[in-house]
Order: structure tokens, then C-alpha cells, then sequence
């Protein structure tokens, strides 16, 4: 399962994880950590739906933009550099 074969692990991280299954314990991990903490979808489709327009992106624009400049700058000078 989580060994490749022929390792010398193997047989005992199986004895391991069957005696994890018989106490119980791979079903509260499974229950508190998986079920727990997954995302619960709204029943019956009734969310609320709008579209997105150029103003509710307007600063993931600009940090994009922000970037694109400074690594542009940062390439330039890196490559002056070289050159000298």
C-alpha cells in the first residue's frame, strides 16, 4: 500500500494498519480529519450566481501588472550586469 514490494517494511506496516482498522482508530481518523473538514455543497442548486466584471478584478489585474514590471526590471538589470 504505501511500501513498494519486496521491502522489509512492508509486513510490518501492514500488521500496523490492520490493527489500526480492528481498534477503530482508521475510522475516527477518517471521520474526524476527512469528513470533518470537507466542503459541504449548498442543496438544491440555490447559490447565489454573479458574474464577474473587469472592477471586481481590478487589483488581481494589478498586482499581475506589478509583477510583470518588476521582473521585467529585475531580468534587465541581471542582464546588464552580465554584460559589464
Amino acid at each position: 500500500m504505501f511500501v513498494k514490494r519486496g521491502s522489509p517494511l512492508r509486513d510490518y506496516f501492514n500488521v500496523k494498519i490492520a490493527l489500526m482498522k480492528e481498534r477503530g482508530i482508521m475510522f475516527r481518523l477518517r471521520r474526524h480529519y476527512i469528513l470533518a473538514t470537507s466542503v459541504q455543497c449548498l442543496q438544491g442548486g440555490g447559490g447565489f450566481i454573479q458574474q464577474l466584471a473587469v472592477k471586481d478584478l481590478f487589483t488581481a489585474y494589478i498586482i499581475l501588472a506589478v509583477g510583470f514590471i518588476s521582473s521585467f526590471v529585475i531580468w534587465l538589470l541581471e542582464r546588464l550586469k552580465t554584460f559589464r
